[in-house]
């Protein structure tokens, strides 16, 4: 009617793309197609699901699988990913917890989210959706679902302790690149590494390297501790001739 009358309709807005639906949701639609046997129709899998082929709801199932990387689709049909396959079928005591840390880095929005809070309290549900619509361009009317969604998938990866957000090592899967999340250039840094300050002696001091800790650094949080390691790895070093000045 808008545009009969000479009036720019209204483009609705969309959301940067986010899993509709959580990793438990997804590990959900993985074991019922290991049910199927390999390269079933995603039509056959919308019947075993119990969902209308075609509709929002399923469509919703299989791309957020896609975005964990436990599913790859081609064709019509549908099977296992690598991790994907690692988790319905694991060689050791690690391979599913592994496989479940990885499928949880692989979507774009939670790179973005685990490089704003690894190593940190998660906020409640209310303040990261805030969050979302600020720094991560979700709509507000998806707000709510894609903030429940984050929270809810990383306390089935395990990467919740305590409540703070915890990226643990793969150590199993290192070799294997292509099981790896693929972070933008701007996020050369991984999540679970560490940065080392050494001192004489020698004696280290080990932090998580995270945002958070780099700004508490720059803050000069960091400084006192690291006048007092100097001044006790001065004392093993040379204890003749202890320096009490601090270091700047």
């Amino acid at each position: 009617m808008e545009e009969d009358l000479g009036i720019p309709s209204k483009k609705k807005n969309r959301s940067k793309l986010y899993p509709r639906y959580d990793l438990e949701k997804s590990i959900e639609l993985l074991k019922k197609l290991k049910e199927l046997g390999k390269n079933t129709s995603t039509k056959s899998l919308a019947t075993a699901m119990d969902i209308p082929f075609r509709s929002s709801a399923f469509l919703g199932r299989i791309s957020s699988a896609r975005q964990f990387g436990l599913i790859e689709t081609e064709q019509g049909l549908i099977r296992a990913s690598e991790i994907g396959m690692k988790f319905l079928y694991p060689t050791n005591e690690t391979t599913v917890s592994n496989s479940l840390m990885l499928a949880f880095q692989k979507p774009d929005l939670y790179q973005g989210l685990i490089r704003a809070f690894e190593g940190t309290y998660l906020p409640n549900e209310g303040l990261l959706e805030n969050r979302l619509v600020h720094d991560f361009g979700i709509e507000a009317n998806a707000k709510r679902i894609a903030a429940k969604n984050f929270i809810g998938s990383a306390r089935t990866a395990g990467a919740v302790q305590n409540g703070i957000l915890v990226i643990q090592d793969t150590a199993e899967d290192q070799a294997d690149e292509s099981l790896r999340p693929t972070l933008s250039m701007s996020n050369v840094k991984q999540a679970h590494k560490n940065k080392t300050f050494t001192f004489p002696g020698p004696i280290s001091l080990t932090v998580p390297d995270t945002t958070r800790v780099d700004s508490l650094i720059t803050d000069g949080e960091l400084k006192e501790v690291k006048n007092a390691i100097e001044r006790f790895a001065k004392k093993i070093g040379d204890p003749s001739g202890i320096d009490e000045t601090p270091s700047q």
